[in-house]
C-alpha cells in the first residue's frame, strides 16, 4: 500500500489525542544492560579480542520499553508486571519511581530473578561501537500464585479508575505464567476494553483480545511452517492465525522485518507495508515495542488498523536508527510521517 497525503491530516491529529489517552501496560519486565568497551589487544590465553570497559548504562525491556515508548508520546500509561528480588529489580524499580511514574503496579517475587540481557559492545577511538554479544540472565521458570494474585489485584484495583486500552507484551520470561494465561484475559475481557496482544510464543492462548502484532518468526513458530518472506506464504499465514484467534479479534499485524508490514482484517484483503527509512540500521533492539505503543494508542485514538499500523511502521523506521532499546517522541513520529507522506 502507498502512502497517501490526503490521510495525513488525520494522523497528525491522532497523534495529538494520544495525550488524552489512559493506557495499561502489562507483562514481563526486562533490565537491559549495555557494557561499552574500547578494543585493547588480543588475549594471549585464548583468540579474543580484550576490551577496556568504558561505561555501564541499564535500561527497561521488554514491557517497560512499550511503557515508555507510551509515556514519550504522551499518554497517560501505568505500568504492571513482575520483578525478583534482586539488584535488578531495584534498579528498575528506582529508574521508574526517579522518573516520576507510578510503581505501585509493579510487584515483587522472592523466588523470582527479574531477567536481565547484557549486550556487550565493542569499538575504538576511530571506530563506532558494535555489538559483539548478548548473555542473558534468565528468571526462573515463572513467578508464584501469589504474585501472580497480587499482579491481578494491582490490575482490578485500577481499572475502577477506567484505561482506554491494555497493551499485552508477554516476552515469555516468567511475569504471566503458561498456567494463569487464561485468568488473565478473561479479566482483561471483563473490563470491556481493547487488548493489544504482543506474546512471544503464547498469541493463541490470548483468545478474545482485540489485536494481534505478531512477527513473521513467531507466526512460523506458532503455525509450525515456513514463511521465507514469501508474500503468498505470509498471506495465508497471517488469515490461518486471524482464524484461529476467534471471532472477537479486529485485526492482526505482522512484522517483517526489512519488508515492513502486513495488516490482516476479517473480511478484507490483506495490505502490505513497505518499510519506512533507511535501509542500513542502527539497532533493532526493542523496535516492536515502540510498534506495539504506536499501533495500541493509533487504534485507541480512533484510526482504523491499516492507517494505524502505518503510523507504527513510520516510529518502526525512526526508531532503529537509535542504539538500545529507545522511544520515539511525539514531535519525531510527527516529523516522520510528514516525510513519508511527502
Amino acid at each position: 500500500m502507498d502512502l497517501e497525503p490526503r490521510h495525513l491530516e488525520e494522523c497528525l491529529l491522532a497523534v495529538r489525542r494520544f495525550s488524552s489517552l489512559r493506557l495499561a501496560v502489562v507483562g514481563d519486565l526486562v533490565v537491559d544492560e549495555h557494557v561499552y568497551g574500547q578494543t585493547s589487544r588480543v588475549s594471549r590465553e585464548a583468540p579474543v579480542l580484550i576490551l577496556k570497559e568504558t561505561k555501564r548504562l541499564l535500561a527497561a525491556g521488554g514491557a517497560g520499553n512499550a511503557f515508555l515508548n507510551a509515556k514519550e508520546l504522551g499518554a497517560s500509561a501505568k505500568l504492571f508486571g513482575a520483578v525478583g528480588a534482586d539488584w535488578e529489580a531495584k534498579a528498575l524499580v528506582e529508574s521508574f519511581a526517579g522518573k516520576g511514574f507510578e510503581v505501585d503496579g509493579i510487584v515483587s517475587c522472592q523466588s523470582y530473578l527479574t531477567p536481565r540481557l547484557t549486550r556487550i559492545w565493542a569499538g575504538s577511538h576511530h571506530t563506532s561501537h558494535q555489538q559483539v554479544i548478548r548473555l542473558d540472565r534468565e528468571g526462573q521458570e515463572h513467578i508464584d500464585r501469589a504474585a501472580f494474585d497480587a499482579l491481578l489485584e494491582a490490575l482490578c484495583k485500577d481499572f475502577e479508575k477506567g484505561f482506554d486500552g491494555v497493551l499485552l507484551s508477554d516476552y515469555a520470561r516468567g511475569s504471566i505464567p503458561k498456567a494463569w494465561r487464561g485468568d488473565l484475559i478473561s479479566l482483561l475481557i471483563k473490563a470491556k476494553v481493547p487488548v493489544f496482544v504482543d506474546a512471544r510464543k503464547a498469541f493463541t492462548e490470548y483468545k478474545g483480545a482485540s489485536y494481534f502484532l505478531p512477527s513473521e518468526s513467531e507466526v512460523e513458530e506458532c503455525l509450525g511452517v515456513r514463511l521465507n518472506s514469501d508474500p503468498a506464504a505470509i498471506e495465508q499465514a497471517g488469515f490461518t492465525l486471524l482464524r484461529a484467534l476467534g471471532k472477537k479479534t479486529k485485526a492482526l499485524v505482522m512484522t517483517l522485518g526489512s519488508m515492513g508490514m502486513a495488516v490482516f482484517e476479517p473480511g478484507n484483503k490483506a495490505v502490505f507495508l513497505k518499510a519506512v527509512g533507511a535501509t542500513e540500521v542502527t539497532d533493532v533492539t526493542g523496535a516492536g515495542d515502540t510498534v506495539t505503543a504506536v499501533f495500541s494508542l493509533a487504534c485507541l485514538a480512533g484510526l482504523a488498523p491499516v492507517k494505524a499500523a502505518i503510523l507504527a511502521n513510520i516510529a518502526g523506521g525512526i526508531v532503529v536508527m537509535k542504539r538500545g532499546c529507545a522511544q520515539v517522541t511525539q514531535e519525531e513520529l510527527a516529523q516522520g510521517m510528514i516525510h513519508a507522506f511527502a
